[in-house]
């Protein structure tokens, strides 16, 4: 199964199109997470079942956009308002920031093995 990261952006629209995203595809809503830096900024994210025999899971992102230690901040507590209303607990967990990484495809991949190794995310098939 191919895990991959669709960045979305970290501003204030993209945001929304993200809770949009998970609104409208709520059967196929696998974890919403919260990756938390070391620096206190947030990236949001809502992993997909594949679609149909689709053998691509999706992982919609906002990256590194949110204030971690401001829980008063209204998109975070919008985002587990939203988790919470679909029947899900978000994920929180600490890594390092994209900046620590040559690429951002090195950066998605550390992303993906950390959720895989922590079971949310399937293992390669």
């Amino acid at each position: 199964m191919i895990q991959r990261f669709i960045e979305l952006g970290n501003g204030y629209t993209d945001f929304f199109e993200l809770l949009e995203l998970a609104k409208s595809n709520a059967k196929r809503a696998h974890a919403f997470l919260e990756l938390q830096t070391e620096e206190g900024r947030s990236s949001l994210a809502v992993c997909f079942k594949p679609a149909g025999d689709s053998q691509f899971m999706p992982i919609y992102i906002c990256r590194e956009g949110f204030q971690a230690n401001n829980r008063q901040n209204k998109r975070l507590a919008a985002f587990y308002a939203l988790a919470s209303e679909l029947g899900f607990t978000v994920f929180k967990l600490e890594v390092k920031p994209k900046r620590a990484f040559y690429d951002i495809e090195l950066y998605d991949q550390y992303l993906v093995g950390l959720l895989r190794f922590q079971r949310i995310l399937p293992p390669l098939s």
